[in-house]
């Protein structure tokens, strides 16, 4: 009996709800339709059913429009609708349903995208596929929820969303009336705006999506002709022309995977910088999933309290290895630089960084500002990718000028161009601790302590100024947009692991090149291993009490413990980095200083700035409820890393090993040839004022 019953209910909402997927001109469509029919007359007396329809249609046809062609083409639609009219159950079958699932998570309806697009009715409209948010309905879920309702991606805000086919005709004014009158029996509202709706249109190409072309054409024609010149022309080439090779396939892939063998590599640098973008890749994927429709979106909540997922959640703890390997770098290669003799030049310094750095930068803004929205379409395409367009067409120039941390950091093109800016700024403050600490290393590095205690003392303050809580970004504790612009890309309060990485940097830099010893004996060795590594991995966990349900506020301990963190996490690495630099790493480094990491490490700038587009193309053009799951996210992780990796190499090709050549060209002297009489001896000198090697880079 029980079998029977489901049975036929299964076939009463087949008949109702489902029509083929065969096109209109299909023979198959009108039979099988007319099968469907048969099924439903005999399960519903046909009065009953015509008025549920006629009741549901209110809903799913926009009947209220304040405009008189979408209301006629509406009635349009209910009538035809009603009368088996194959278009009109085709715009329904594209429309969601209240669907299995809604007590797991399954807020999100996206129909079908494709099948309403598909629809037209000659001379009258074409399908639109609209997402409408209804607030109003989930409220009461953020307060026993760990689910924070606010995202710093431009996806849902948690709560009910459904989408509705609809006529071409409509606009989003339209929908708005009609969703006003249909909710307002049940107390709730709609968000939609012009993100909301697609339909079929002609690819318009704008102004910025023609500049990205052009440079586009010309980045390829300046590779082909300089591949070219490289393989057929220049088979030796000389100082003179490597002008002519600098954007050569062959030759940037060469320096790509040059292996550094000299004993003034920092080989453990290599290693740490591409275990650290590979970290936040998988971090930003778990983020980005929170802005994809989900059907199990609430079984978030477990990966949000259990200890053994914090070091996703704490992800965000990975960029202190970029910042303490940033001031690592920088000061490492001033003092060696100033004690080889070379003249330091303040404006060469500050134009080479920015060289360097911007060129790539600027390419994978234009594109995120074009061409990246013409890839795809999806349900949430215009209003994930579409948004992500809008700021950088609107303040991609901060970015640019490397000062979007403080202008506009809320709406900043490319969000994770903030680091970059931090880095930047801290760049430029640069040698007022390097050239104290190079002429005097006792005052220098008390200024460094200064400076270190002054901004753990800002993050402390700014945390208990604006109330800031422990924790991961994604928790019911505390908004990711308050934390973000309040304390995350300020450069007063994340100064601190740079600090660590200068005065680290003039350590190394006194016992490697200075060929001074450092001594320790073996039972210290191991025991300050253990409690660097220790201390790593008890900040990278340490996050998990403040995941709690169970856990108050308090904004002494809350406000300690965002101030020491990254402190405390850099101070670990960086012992790591010492130890193997000077001899103390044993096998430890011998594995961590695989050539391999080399040409990685030098793609991870790429990585870096193109990972979350490629990211947010992913989610954005799915038409389906992405399944949140730990095996999925492990799946996509690797995915997101492959091919960010691929894209970082043409980028590398393309952009950046092209404008280090051109910058290496402009700040290098021609030869000079110095002789110094020595008895019978000629010592001769060659003076350039390039004051940074490869191995030495310290940037992503």
């Amino acid at each position: 009996m029980m079998i029977s019953r489901l049975v036929k209910a299964l076939l009463l909402g087949w008949a109702c709800f489902t029509v083929s997927a065969e096109k209109s001109n299909s023979s198959h469509s009108s039979k099988i339709n007319a099968r469907l029919n048969q099924i439903r007359d005999t399960m519903i007396p046909p009065s009953m059913y015509q008025e549920a329809m006629f009741h549901l249609m209110s809903y799913y046809a926009p009947l209220d429009a304040t405009s008189e062609l979408c209301r006629n083409h509406s009635i349009l639609y209910q009538e035809a609708f009603l009368n088996d009219t194959l278009w009109a159950a085709k715009m329904f079958d594209a429309s969601s349903k209240i669907g299995e699932g809604v007590n797991v998570g399954a807020f999100v309806g996206l129909g079908s995208y494709e099948g309403c697009l598909m629809v037209d009715v000659p001379g009258l409209f074409k399908g639109q596929h609209c997402l409408v948010e209804v607030t109003g309905i989930l409220d009461f879920l953020f307060e026993a929820s760990h689910v924070t309702k606010y995202t710093l991606f431009p996806g849902f805000n948690l709560d009910f969303a459904f989408s509705m086919c609809i006529p071409s005709t409509c606009t989003v004014q339209d929908i708005r009336a009609h969703m006003d009158v249909a909710l307002q029996e049940i107390n709730a509202s709609s968000i939609i705006n012009d993100n909301s709706c697609s339909k079929k249109e002609p690819t318009n190409l704008r102004l910025s999506d023609w500049i990205a072309i052009y440079i586009l054409v010309l980045l390829i024609a300046a590779i082909v002709l300089s591949t070219w010149y490289d393989y057929f022309v220049c088979h030796n080439p000389s100082k003179q022309n490597k002008i002519l090779t600098a954007f050569s396939i062959q030759a940037n892939t060469r320096k790509l995977l040059h292996v550094s063998k000299s004993s003034d590599s920092l080989s453990i640098v290599y290693f740490l910088r591409f275990f650290a973008i590979v970290w936040i890749v998988a971090g930003h994927r778990f983020n980005v999933v929170l802005a994809a429709p989900s059907p199990n979106l609430l079984t978030i909540e477990k990966y949000l309290t259990v200890w053994w997922n914090a070091p996703i959640l704490h992800m965000t703890i990975a960029v202190e290895i970029f910042f303490l390997l940033s001031g690592l770098l920088v000061s490492y290669n001033f003092l060696k630089s100033r004690n080889c003799g070379k003249e330091f030049n303040l404006f060469q310094y500050y134009f080479h960084r920015y060289l360097r750095l911007t060129p790539s930068l600027a390419l994978v803004i234009l594109l995120e500002a074009s061409l990246i929205y013409q890839v795809s379409e999806g349900p949430i395409w215009k209003r994930l990718i579409g948004a992500s367009t809008k700021r950088c067409e609107e303040n991609w120039w901060s970015s640019l000028l490397y000062i979007s941390n403080y202008v506009h950091p809320y709406s900043m093109c490319m969000v994770q161009s903030w680091y970059l800016s931090v880095d930047m700024q801290l760049y430029l403050i640069s040698p007022l601790l390097l050239i104290p600490l190079q002429r005097n290393a006792n005052r220098g590095l008390k200024i460094i302590l200064v400076c270190f205690i002054a901004t753990v003392v800002a993050s402390f303050s700014n945390a208990w100024f604006f109330g800031l809580q422990g924790g991961g970004n994604v928790s019911r504790n505390k908004k990711v947009e308050i934390n973000h612009g309040a304390e995350y890309v300020l450069t007063h309060v994340r100064a601190a692991s740079w600090l660590i990485g200068l005065a680290l940097g003039y350590f190394i830099y006194e016992y490697k090149q200075k060929g001074r010893k450092f001594i320790m004996n073996q039972a210290l060795v191991v025991f300050l291993w253990a409690a660097s590594l220790g201390m790593c991995i008890l900040v990278v966990f340490s996050i998990t009490p403040f995941q709690q349900p169970s856990y108050v506020y308090n904004p002494v301990i809350d406000s300690l413990y965002i101030a020491l963190k990254r402190p405390l996490f850099s101070i670990g690495v960086a012992w790591i980095v010492f130890a193997c630099v000077n001899g103390f790493g044993g096998v430890i480094n011998s594995i961590l200083s695989w050539k391999v990491f080399q040409p990685l490490a030098t793609l991870s700038y790429g990585i870096y700035l193109s990972h979350l587009a490629l990211q947010f193309i992913d989610i954005g053009r799915t038409q389906v409820l992405y399944q949140f799951d730990m095996y999925i996210l492990i799946s996509d992780t690797i995915s997101d890393v492959v091919k960010s990796t691929i894209f970082a190499y043409f980028l590398y090709i393309s952009v950046e090993a092209p404008f280090a050549e051109i910058d290496k060209w402009i700040f290098t002297k021609a030869p000079v040839v110095k002789k110094e009489e020595n008895g019978n001896t000629v010592t001769i000198h060659l003076e350039s004022t390039n004051v940074e090697t490869k191995d030495a880079k310290s940037k992503l």
